[in-house]
């Protein structure tokens, strides 16, 4: 799949998102500090966006990321997802590195939690029904 193709859906919720809020490019660029050329190439779909500039306009629009980019279609933000987005959003690089990575962990910890609780679960109701 070429990069065009794979960013249109970003490209189209991003400037319907732009358009929503009645901005500019150059205004959109003043509130995220995202260069003007960057937010076009994003539009027209020809810039892959980095997961700091996703977090950045999802902190701004007050939407998911998942939604950006193309997961889901609920954009509704909880007041705690906003929080973490804001806080994640002003951590430098190095930071942000280490917070995705953390949260990786985390997240296939728990799936495997939940793996190993669903066939220790289906085990129990094995023996229940000898």
């Amino acid at each position: 799949m070429k990069m065009k193709d794979k960013n249109l859906l970003f490209a189209t919720r991003l400037r319907n998102l732009r358009d929503l809020e009645g901005l500019t490019i150059y205004q959109l660029s003043k509130n995220t500090g995202i260069s003007e050329t960057s937010i076009s190439n994003y539009e027209a779909g020809d810039q892959e966006p980095t997961l700091s500039v996703i977090t950045k306009f999802s902190v701004f629009f007050k939407c998911t990321s998942d939604y950006l980019i193309g997961i889901t279609d609920d954009s509704k933000l909880s007041s705690t997802a906003f929080e973490c987005a804001k806080m994640i959003d002003s951590m430098n690089r190095f930071e942000q590195d280490w917070t995705f990575i953390l949260v990786d962990a985390i997240k296939t910890k728990v799936e495997t939690l939940r793996r190993d609780r669903r066939f220790l679960s289906e085990g129990f109701l094995k023996e229940l029904n000898r």
